[in-house]
């Protein structure tokens, strides 16, 4: 049910069993994607939805699976409150998006922290690191426009061959 309008994806008290390997590499995969929906014909959409998943325990999705799904989920831990006021947990029951907001503000925060290695240097900058594009690289994607294909029959009447080079 994702679709180019979402606005974010929520999925409360998760487990590794809740979906499919192959449908959680998907979901938090993110990216050029098509899904399926009931009674319409899919299309294809650039899938930039975040996506907030709570747990009590980190998810655990086996070791062939675990370091690709470490590489698509950013873990936050939270402690609970040491003296917390009945007020509050009012206030907490009454805007529970606010508080799906905030957490979200907070990571965004934290996330120039978690992609630091000990140097102080920012692993996204880095240009060595194979399978990362740089920004200047997604910009260049994101800005590419294909030009009209023209359809060339490889086969039978009509085909043509390439010149030599």
């Amino acid at each position: 049910m994702i679709a180019p309008f979402t606005e974010v994806i929520f999925i409360d008290e998760a487990s590794e069993s809740a979906l499919d390997i192959a449908d959680w590499k998907v979901l938090t995969q993110g990216g050029y994607s098509a899904h399926d929906v009931k009674y319409q014909t899919a299309k294809a959409f650039f899938n930039k939805c975040p996506i907030i998943i709570t747990a009590q325990h980190k998810l655990q999705f086996g070791p062939t699976h675990q370091p690709a799904m470490e590489k698509r989920l950013r873990t936050y831990v939270f402690k609970t409150l040491p003296n917390p006021k009945k007020s509050a947990a009012a206030w907490l029951k009454k805007h529970p998006m606010d508080c799906v907001v905030w957490a979200t503000e907070k990571a965004k925060d934290c996330q120039g922290d978690s992609e630091s290695d000990e140097n102080g240097e920012d692993d996204t900058d880095s240009e060595d690191v194979e399978g990362i594009l740089q920004d200047k690289e997604k910009e260049e994607l994101r800005c590419l426009t294909l030009g009209r294909l023209d359809y060339q029959p490889l086969f039978g009447k009509g085909a043509r061959v390439p010149p030599p080079n």
